[in-house]
């Protein structure tokens, strides 16, 4: 979603805002060839450029006017629409290691609601992006949980796990240092509970027992 002055604007299924996406996310000029690219796949090159050059003209018309800049260099035409965005606060803050921001910027999977299986090209895009931001707030978390355990700071440390389990529950490695931390907290019983849940819950859904090394860590909790 865009946040405009009078308030919040939600994204539609509509070229129009997959565009707008697109270049929100980059935040920086994009050649114009890579959007007849992306959205005509299958189209003539004249053919693609051409309804680039509609799908920009329809976009500009939308209510709220988003502004969206052109330029051309070195005979190629680019795009820009660069407004504020909670990604780009995301990546500040793990730059920062501001780890309270970045749990509370990490609103779920990237441009949620917006692929279709009518725009394969754009669809396959988020979905590879959609894992690298997911894996940049992960590994960010997991090293500062793993700070906050050598500094005796274990609750706080299981707090931060348990975050991260929530966007993702069947990733083992943040579940055996979700174990480990409430263990060290001296909460063994607990840990022990989250690890009976997820298993029931990995062999409903896949028919799978979890890995060795989570068996043999919860072995050792329970001795």
């Amino acid at each position: 979603a865009n946040t405009l002055a009078s308030g919040r604007l939600s994204f539609l299924r509509d070229r129009r805002y997959l565009l707008l996406a697109y270049l929100a996310y980059h935040r920086d000029w994009v050649p114009r060839e890579r959007l007849a690219r992306l959205f005509w796949p299958a189209h003539e090159r004249g053919d693609a450029r051409l309804n680039v050059r509609q799908l920009l003209r329809r976009t500009r018309r939308l209510w709220w006017r988003p502004e969206i800049e052109a330029s051309e260099h070195r005979q190629e035409r680019w795009l820009r629409w660069s407004p504020r965005t909670d990604l780009a606060e995301l990546e500040r803050a793990v730059a920062d290691h501001d780890h309270d921001a970045a749990i509370a910027l990490f609103g779920g999977a990237l441009l949620s609601g917006l692929t279709s299986e009518s725009e394969p090209e754009f669809t396959s895009w988020v979905e590879t992006e959609r894992l690298q931001v997911h894996d940049l707030w992960r590994e960010a978390l997991l090293d500062h949980a793993h700070r906050l355990v050598s500094e005796g700071r274990h609750r706080r440390a299981a707090r931060v796990l348990a975050d991260v389990l929530r966007q993702d529950g069947f990733d083992e490695d943040v579940l055996r240092a979700y174990l480990t931390a409430e263990t060290l907290a001296g909460r063994a019983r607990r840990a022990l509970a989250a690890y009976d849940a997820f298993a029931r819950l990995l062999g409903a859904e896949t028919g799978l027992a979890p890995a060795a090394p989570t068996q043999a860590l919860v072995q050792r909790i329970r001795d």
